[in-house]
């Protein structure tokens, strides 16, 4: 790949299949998906670029992330992202069996505005400033709120504990799972099924105008902060469901008052069966 390309590939396209490359430094993004339909980004290397790892904006549906490594880059690793001013969602994204490690600034996997996205089977170290998996609204960045979003099966440690403290950034002190707002909502999130550990902060924790979500089944070690922590605000217990299936060190988990321990939520995250479909047998491995 020429200097340009290995800084950010630009992905504004139709049935784009992005695979088994390398992409290593720059002063920006890895890959870097906008306003594209029926993309699928698999099997690819990203170190040490400036900014997001891989991040998927402007009204982007029908994105399957999967398989890909991404290492050692100064924002979030993988990002789902809807701007206000783009006037749409990026929506139907499924991000799963990719494997993230250590960077410097911003979290692991982010859907900051978006719908329709499921977070599955994914490995997150070693994040050392901010959430492994962060689902939020900011004000900041004019964002839209977020909804129906899966979060499952992920294995996520070592979330603002690094011994590295001389990056001159101080941590966010968001928890290894997090959902927060500033003025808009997060609705509906399922978040089951997780192993989370090490995590200098609460292990999972709603903050702000969180409501309809669902913490069950997850498992909770060596977490410093508080391992469930709702400080979410205007939502009736009804509209938070805890299950008595997370536990904390092996041991049952006590949850905090203001939930309901029973109850549904409908939330289904991507449709699979709308994703690109990869032809294993076409890919061919970079020397």
């Amino acid at each position: 790949m020429d200097g340009d390309s290995r800084r950010r590939s630009k992905c504004r396209c139709v049935r784009r299949r992005w695979w088994l490359h390398v992409i290593q430094g720059g002063a920006s993004g890895g890959i870097f998906v906008f306003g594209g339909t029926n993309i699928a980004i698999a099997g690819n290397k990203v170190k040490a670029t400036l900014a997001d790892g891989i991040h998927i904006t402007h009204g982007s549906q029908n994105v399957l992330v999967q398989g890909n490594t991404v290492t050692g880059n100064g924002d979030d690793m993988i990002a789902v992202v809807s701007y206000q001013g783009d006037r749409v969602l990026s929506r139907n994204v499924l991000v799963t069996g990719n494997a993230l490690s250590g960077n410097y600034w911003g979290r692991g996997i982010s859907v900051v505005g978006g719908a329709d996205v499921t977070i599955t089977g994914n490995t997150v170290q070693g994040v050392q400033r901010a959430a492994g998996v962060l689902v939020a609204q900011e004000d900041s960045w004019t964002t839209y709120g977020a909804t129906n979003v899966l979060i499952t099966n992920n294995v996520i440690s070592d979330i603002q504990n690094s011994t590295n403290i001389n990056n001159g950034l101080a941590p966010s002190q968001q928890a290894a799972i997090e959902l927060d707002t500033g003025s808009g909502t997060v609705t509906f999130v399922s978040v089951t099924g997780n192993q989370v550990s090490r995590s200098a902060y609460a292990g999972f924790r709603a903050l702000g105008n969180v409501c309809q979500f669902r913490v069950s089944g997850d498992a909770f070690t060596a977490i410093a902060g508080t391992p469930v922590s709702l400080l979410a605000t205007g939502c009736s217990p009804a509209q938070i469901s805890i299950s008595g299936t997370n536990t904390l060190d092996g041991n049952a988990l006590v949850p905090p008052a203001g939930f309901s321990a029973t109850g549904t939520l409908n939330v289904t995250g991507a449709d699979a069966t709308l994703m690109p479909q990869i032809k294993t047998y076409l890919m061919q491995p970079q020397n």
